[in-house]
């Protein structure tokens, strides 16, 4: 009757060892994660947000309104040149604290340069370029930024906002872009909506670099 008591040592030792090791396999492999409350709602949210949907209204709506109002190009350069400052707050909008402004421009010039990847318009018919098109992939927050329709604490968090550049960058490069791509000769007359960003260094840029919403080639 007396010899059961030696393995109770074994069992207890055996018991807390198991005990133990669960415990350490559920403080790395936890069983369930605690969010807070508001990273829940955010995560909610950038999950029912569409940026493709959002841009389809936006580009048929605010969008079409504020090109409207875009400024000449020509009369941006000039302007920008005369009172940078002051040319920046009458046409541009500038996101936060960011170091560009963003500006709607439109125009109608002469090809002057029709390279694979670079698209020179000349304003003055002359042969200096003063708008730049880069063709091809399409970068940046011109057009989002340039619009001044679009206010970032709309928005549950800065990844939705900026899926709203990329969508429309994308929109970009399936229209506009896409019809650069077909081919502009030198010599040819063109006509262009768009987005540009100036660095705010408080001297005027010798061109604008645009981002095309719309090209008309007459």
């Amino acid at each position: 009757m007396t010899q059961s008591a030696p393995n109770r040592v074994p069992r207890l030792a055996w018991g807390g060892a198991l005990a133990a090791g669960l415990a350490v396999l559920i403080w790395f492999v936890p069983l369930f994660h605690v969010l807070p409350l508001e990273e829940t709602r955010q995560q909610a949210q950038a999950g029912a947000f569409n940026a493709e949907t959002f841009v389809d209204e936006f580009w048929a709506g605010p969008l079409a309104t504020a090109l409207e109002d875009a400024v000449d190009a020509g009369t941006l350069l000039d302007e920008l040149g005369r009172d940078f400052a002051a040319a920046g707050e009458r046409y541009g909008h500038r996101l936060g604290l960011s170091s560009r402004t963003a500006f709607l421009v439109s125009g109608e010039g002469t090809v002057v340069d029709a390279g694979e990847y670079r698209l020179g318009i000349s304003l003055d018919d002359d042969d200096t370029p003063e708008v730049i098109i880069e063709v091809g992939p399409v970068f940046g927050n011109a057009i989002r930024d340039g619009s001044g329709q679009l206010d970032v604490s709309r928005f549950a968090n800065a990844q939705e906002f900026n899926a709203i550049s990329e969508a429309i960058n994308r929109r970009v490069e399936a229209g506009a872009m896409a019809q650069l791509e077909a081919g502009v000769a030198p010599g040819q007359r063109i006509r262009f909506t768009g987005g540009t960003e100036v660095a705010d260094s408080g001297q005027a840029p010798g061109e604008l670099l645009v981002v095309p919403v719309n090209i008309e080639l007459p």
